[in-house]
């Protein structure tokens, strides 16, 4: 795992892009700073700018930023780092330098997720940026409000204690190697401000039958994971059939390459999906959206149309959208999402069998008692609900509402259902699925 973010040097085209980042919101720090050779991707291609970054590929990365090649070498190491360790030469120079220091038993700890306080202070201090001292002040403060006077925060960091991402780091290099101080940047005061409240990030409850994990909408990272990655339209004659080159995966495999604390299974709607050859394409559940028109993949014009989405948004927020058309105004706004059908909730209202609109013939299903899962958002998008009830669709949406939601949807039910928590698999579909999301 850690080789493979920043140690393996790949060759890709002769366009720096990568297939994951065309429509990322920081695909010109991406492709600015892996053309420096300062960052690499993963051997399949991607970039996967929503992984975590952790200690060990930070000093990587900012000692390619800052240092010559002829000055990166090994001499002292911390206890936990071995010499033949890849990241050992970064260490060494880092630490040399006085850009990073060990914990207090003198340890590294090369494999923890780094928080964005621990990032500020490596960039800031390998960056030789110009510190205000405070013997009063916590000892994040002047590395923090360093970076917030060169608007180098992005908008995707809410918390001072953050897990950030591969796209976070790289975009606070290229704001910083660019001096661009233009965009939209979070304030140290907001910070401060966030870390007040009380939620954490996930929030695991277990009621009878029912599961629910509430999650703080500002704190976690969602990622969209199909099979293998690769999703492709290998013919369609819209709007009557679709066919799309899917390859699924048992459950277990998502678990196994995920970094997610939670991990469920559902139908989904990719908002970032590279375009191929001119035709912009998203396969969500059994439709098709090409060029930004729905279309079914059997023929059914409306189905699938109500069943709402769950949106991250490009600064980190979370919107639902209901129907799923009403995405298109915000499409240049949305990092990616996830949806299905049917909607179970919309504006406190839980959808019935007597208010449900049917669009398809097994529809009726919605209304037998089996175990379901959704997920749903709170009205003021600060709380992200995960749902796993025994019941019929309106128990779904009645559980969600309990628990604070406004509007949810239905993702999987039945033998479909997968569900992971903390790396344990609690359930497992019956059968290999195409997508999942993560949140962690």
């Amino acid at each position: 795992m850690l080789i493979a973010l920043f140690s393996i040097p790949l060759v890709f085209s002769s366009s720096p892009s990568f297939p994951d980042t065309e429509r990322h919101m920081y695909k010109d720090a991406i492709d600015t700073i892996y053309e420096q050779g300062t960052i690499s991707g993963y051997p399949d291609g991607t970039f996967r700018p929503q992984g975590l970054i952790n200690r060990a590929e930070l000093v990587k990365i900012m000692v390619n930023s800052t240092v010559d090649e002829d000055g990166i070498f090994v001499d002292n190491l911390p206890p936990d780092v071995d010499e033949s360790d890849w990241y050992a030469p970064y260490v060494s120079t880092a630490m040399r330098d006085e850009v990073i220091s060990g914990y207090p038993d003198g340890t590294f700890q090369g494999a923890n997720n780094i928080t964005f306080v621990e990032t500020a202070k490596v960039i800031a201090l390998a960056f030789e940026l110009e510190l205000e001292e405070d013997d009063d002040a916590p000892w994040y403060e002047g590395y923090v409000e360093a970076l917030e006077n060169l608007g180098a925060i992005p908008g995707t960091i809410h918390y001072l204690d953050h897990e950030v991402t591969r796209g976070d780091v790289t975009e606070i290099i290229y704001r910083l190697q660019e001096e661009i101080t233009d965009g939209a940047f979070t304030s140290y005061e907001t910070l401060v401000e966030n870390a007040e409240l009380e939620l954490e990030e996930f929030e695991y409850i277990v009621e009878g039958s029912n599961v629910i994990v509430l999650m703080d909408a500002k704190r976690v990272h969602m990622n969209v994971m199909t099979g293998n990655d690769s999703i492709q339209p290998t013919e369609c004659d819209f709007p009557n059939h679709c066919v799309a080159e899917i390859q699924a995966e048992s459950f277990q495999s998502y678990v196994d390459r995920s970094q997610g604390s939670f991990l469920t299974n559902g139908a989904f709607f990719d908002a970032y999906t590279l375009e191929l050859d001119g035709v912009n394409y998203h396969e969500t559940g059994g439709d098709i959206i090409i060029n930004g028109e729905m279309h079914s993949m059997f023929g059914w014009e409306d189905a699938f149309g109500d069943g709402g989405m769950l949106a991250q948004m490009n600064d980190g927020s979370y919107e639902f959208f209901y129907p799923i058309r009403d995405w298109l105004d915000e499409y240049d706004s949305i990092n990616f999402a996830i949806s299905n059908y049917p909607l179970v909730l919309n504006g406190d209202e839980v959808i019935s069998e007597e208010t449900y609109v049917e669009q398809a013939e097994n529809d009726y299903k919605f209304w037998l008692s089996a175990r379901r899962t959704g997920l749903a958002l709170s009205e003021d998008g600060e709380t992200i609900i995960y749902a796993n009830v025994v019941g019929t669709a309106s128990d779904l949406g009645q559980v969600m509402k309990d628990h604070g939601a406004a509007s949810g949807f239905q993702l999987d039910s039945g033998g479909s259902l997968g569900f992971a928590y903390e790396g344990e698999v609690i359930y497992t579909p019956g059968r290999n699925i195409v997508t999942t999301v993560e949140f962690y």
